[in-house]
């Protein structure tokens, strides 16, 4: 019997240092749970710029995207308006194109302690995530 091939995009802004060890939490986690994997990282340079990659990933042969990043609170509305326009378009992505995509951004109304303090469990929780949406839509 052959295993399946599983190839998995990870969508990053690594604006802040711990997007990049989200992204080293990300592949080892994959490591451990999927035999037969092939991941690719894209690392573009905001949160708002997610989406576009992300769309662009899915046209093409990958089973599922994570993404990753942080946005900060600011003084102003500025992150809640990135988050409230990627999000949804993040979903929307999803249901297209009939593939997971996970959310591991952080925020938006995190301070730079929390962002680090949650860099670690939002990147275990994404593989679980993508791992789980892999599995479910496999047995259907």
């Amino acid at each position: 019997m052959t295993q399946v091939q599983t190839k998995i995009a990870i969508v990053a802004a690594p604006y802040y240092d711990c997007v990049q060890e989200m992204i080293g939490i990300v592949e080892e986690g994959l490591n451990k749970n999927i035999a037969n994997l092939e991941t690719v990282t894209f690392c573009t340079s905001g949160a708002f710029e997610l989406p576009l990659i992300v769309a662009k990933v899915l046209q093409g042969d990958f089973d599922a995207v994570v993404t990753l990043g942080a946005v900060e609170k600011g003084e102003t509305g500025h992150g809640e308006a990135i988050t409230n326009a990627v999000i949804p378009e993040l979903s929307r992505l999803s249901v297209q194109y009939e593939k997971p995509v996970v959310l591991g951004i952080i925020g938006p109304r995190a301070t730079l302690v929390q962002i680090d303090a949650r860099a670690q469990s939002v990147a275990s929780e994404a593989v679980t995530a993508v791992v789980t949406q892999l599995n479910i839509l496999r047995s259907l």
